[in-house]
Protein backbone atom coordinates (compact mmCIF):
# COMPACT_ATOMS: atom_id res chain seq x y z
CA UNK A 1 0.00 0.00 0.00
CA UNK A 2 1.31 3.43 -0.93
CA UNK A 3 -0.09 6.87 -1.63
CA UNK A 4 0.79 6.82 -5.32
CA UNK A 5 -1.16 3.70 -6.22
CA UNK A 6 -4.48 3.89 -8.01
CA UNK A 7 -7.40 4.33 -5.57
CA UNK A 8 -9.20 1.21 -6.82
CA UNK A 9 -6.08 -0.90 -6.19
CA UNK A 10 -5.76 0.52 -2.68
CA UNK A 11 -9.36 -0.39 -1.91
CA UNK A 12 -8.99 -3.91 -3.30
CA UNK A 13 -5.81 -4.60 -1.32
CA UNK A 14 -7.48 -3.33 1.87
CA UNK A 15 -10.49 -5.53 1.11
CA UNK A 16 -8.29 -8.62 0.72
CA UNK A 17 -6.39 -7.87 3.92
CA UNK A 18 -9.62 -7.12 5.79
CA UNK A 19 -11.14 -10.41 4.66
CA UNK A 20 -8.15 -12.74 4.83
CA UNK A 21 -5.42 -11.08 6.87
CA UNK A 22 -4.51 -12.06 10.38
CA UNK A 23 -4.74 -9.54 13.22
CA UNK A 24 -1.17 -8.34 12.71
CA UNK A 25 -1.66 -7.81 8.97
CA UNK A 26 -4.89 -5.89 9.59
CA UNK A 27 -3.20 -3.70 12.19
CA UNK A 28 -0.24 -2.94 9.92
CA UNK A 29 -2.49 -2.26 6.94
CA UNK A 30 -4.75 0.01 9.01
CA UNK A 31 -1.77 1.97 10.31
CA UNK A 32 -0.40 2.21 6.78
CA UNK A 33 -3.70 3.54 5.40
CA UNK A 34 -3.76 6.23 8.08
CA UNK A 35 -0.21 7.24 7.14
CA UNK A 36 -1.14 7.23 3.44
CA UNK A 37 -4.19 9.43 4.00
CA UNK A 38 -2.10 11.90 6.01
CA UNK A 39 0.59 11.87 3.30
CA UNK A 40 -2.07 12.68 0.69
CA UNK A 41 -2.93 15.84 2.61
CA UNK A 42 0.61 17.20 2.30
CA UNK A 43 1.79 19.64 -0.33
CA UNK A 44 4.46 17.16 -1.47
CA UNK A 45 1.73 14.77 -2.65
CA UNK A 46 -0.07 17.56 -4.51
CA UNK A 47 3.25 18.56 -6.11
CA UNK A 48 3.81 14.95 -7.23
CA UNK A 49 0.33 14.92 -8.75
CA UNK A 50 1.01 18.25 -10.47
CA UNK A 51 4.16 16.78 -12.06
CA UNK A 52 2.18 13.77 -13.30
CA UNK A 53 -0.59 15.99 -14.67
CA UNK A 54 1.84 18.39 -16.33
CA UNK A 55 3.64 15.51 -18.06
CA UNK A 56 0.35 14.00 -19.19
CA UNK A 57 -0.94 17.30 -20.57
CA UNK A 58 2.31 18.02 -22.39
CA UNK A 59 2.37 14.51 -23.86
CA UNK A 60 -1.16 15.07 -25.15
CA UNK A 61 -0.17 18.43 -26.64
CA UNK A 62 -2.52 20.35 -24.34
CA UNK A 63 -1.69 23.56 -22.49
CA UNK A 64 -0.13 22.94 -19.09
CA UNK A 65 -0.39 26.38 -17.49
CA UNK A 66 0.24 26.52 -13.74
CA UNK A 67 -3.31 27.48 -12.78
CA UNK A 68 -4.82 24.53 -14.67
CA UNK A 69 -2.21 22.08 -13.38
CA UNK A 70 -2.63 23.31 -9.81
CA UNK A 71 -6.43 23.04 -9.91
CA UNK A 72 -6.25 19.54 -11.38
CA UNK A 73 -3.69 18.46 -8.78
CA UNK A 74 -5.89 19.62 -5.88
CA UNK A 75 -8.92 17.95 -7.47
CA UNK A 76 -7.02 14.70 -7.95
CA UNK A 77 -5.60 14.72 -4.43
CA UNK A 78 -9.15 14.87 -3.10
CA UNK A 79 -10.07 11.99 -5.40
CA UNK A 80 -7.19 9.93 -4.03
CA UNK A 81 -8.43 10.59 -0.50
CA UNK A 82 -12.20 10.31 -1.05
CA UNK A 83 -12.12 7.51 -3.62
CA UNK A 84 -9.07 5.63 -2.34
CA UNK A 85 -7.71 6.02 1.17
CA UNK A 86 -10.98 6.59 3.04
CA UNK A 87 -13.01 3.86 1.29
CA UNK A 88 -10.06 1.50 1.78
CA UNK A 89 -10.22 2.23 5.51
CA UNK A 90 -13.77 0.87 5.53
CA UNK A 91 -12.33 -2.63 5.07
CA UNK A 92 -10.14 -2.16 8.13
CA UNK A 93 -12.54 -0.07 10.21
CA UNK A 94 -12.58 -2.69 12.95
CA UNK A 95 -9.07 -1.52 13.83
CA UNK A 96 -9.35 1.01 16.67
CA UNK A 97 -6.83 3.42 15.11
CA UNK A 98 -8.64 3.41 11.77
CA UNK A 99 -12.04 4.03 13.37
CA UNK A 100 -10.52 6.83 15.47
CA UNK A 101 -8.98 8.47 12.38
CA UNK A 102 -12.25 8.26 10.43
CA UNK A 103 -14.13 9.77 13.36
CA UNK A 104 -11.53 12.52 13.67
CA UNK A 105 -11.96 13.41 9.99
CA UNK A 106 -15.74 13.34 10.34
CA UNK A 107 -15.52 15.66 13.32
CA UNK A 108 -13.28 18.23 11.59
CA UNK A 109 -15.02 21.56 11.23
CA UNK A 110 -13.96 24.30 8.84
CA UNK A 111 -12.44 27.47 10.20
CA UNK A 112 -14.15 30.86 9.94
CA UNK A 113 -11.68 32.08 7.31
CA UNK A 114 -11.54 28.93 5.20
CA UNK A 115 -12.27 29.30 1.50
CA UNK A 116 -15.54 28.06 0.08
CA UNK A 117 -13.71 25.47 -2.04
CA UNK A 118 -11.93 24.07 1.03
CA UNK A 119 -15.18 23.91 3.00
CA UNK A 120 -16.80 21.96 0.15
CA UNK A 121 -13.86 19.54 -0.07
CA UNK A 122 -13.85 19.11 3.70
CA UNK A 123 -17.59 18.40 3.73
CA UNK A 124 -17.16 15.67 1.12
CA UNK A 125 -14.26 14.20 3.07
CA UNK A 126 -16.25 14.24 6.32
CA UNK A 127 -19.17 12.45 4.65
CA UNK A 128 -16.84 9.87 3.09
CA UNK A 129 -15.21 9.19 6.47
CA UNK A 130 -18.62 8.62 8.01
CA UNK A 131 -19.56 6.24 5.19
CA UNK A 132 -16.37 4.29 5.86
CA UNK A 133 -17.35 3.89 9.53
CA UNK A 134 -20.36 1.79 8.56
CA UNK A 135 -20.42 -1.38 10.60
CA UNK A 136 -17.52 -0.29 12.80
CA UNK A 137 -19.16 2.00 15.35
CA UNK A 138 -18.95 1.07 19.00
CA UNK A 139 -20.50 2.57 22.10
CA UNK A 140 -17.42 4.75 22.63
CA UNK A 141 -18.12 6.53 19.32
CA UNK A 142 -21.76 7.38 20.01
CA UNK A 143 -21.31 10.71 21.82
CA UNK A 144 -19.07 12.12 19.08
CA UNK A 145 -21.38 10.86 16.36
CA UNK A 146 -24.39 12.40 18.08
CA UNK A 147 -22.49 15.67 18.43
CA UNK A 148 -21.82 15.69 14.68
CA UNK A 149 -25.38 14.64 13.85
CA UNK A 150 -26.93 17.34 16.01
CA UNK A 151 -24.58 20.14 14.94
CA UNK A 152 -26.71 22.51 12.87
CA UNK A 153 -23.51 24.00 11.41
CA UNK A 154 -22.57 20.69 9.78
CA UNK A 155 -23.72 20.08 6.20
CA UNK A 156 -26.88 17.99 5.91
CA UNK A 157 -25.05 15.11 4.21
CA UNK A 158 -22.56 14.92 7.08
CA UNK A 159 -25.38 15.05 9.63
CA UNK A 160 -27.32 12.33 7.79
CA UNK A 161 -24.36 9.96 7.72
CA UNK A 162 -23.64 10.64 11.37
CA UNK A 163 -27.27 9.76 12.24
CA UNK A 164 -26.98 6.62 10.12
CA UNK A 165 -23.91 5.53 12.07
CA UNK A 166 -25.69 6.14 15.37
Amino acid sequence: LNEKMMPAAMIKIADIIGESGDDDAKKRAGDRLIAIEKEMEKSTFVKWLAEQIRASLEAAGEPADEQRVSALAVFNSENYINNGALPAMRHLGDQAEVAARLLSIADTKPGPNDSKSWVERLSARRATALKALEGHVTRQHLNRLLSIALDSQSPIEVRDYAFDRV
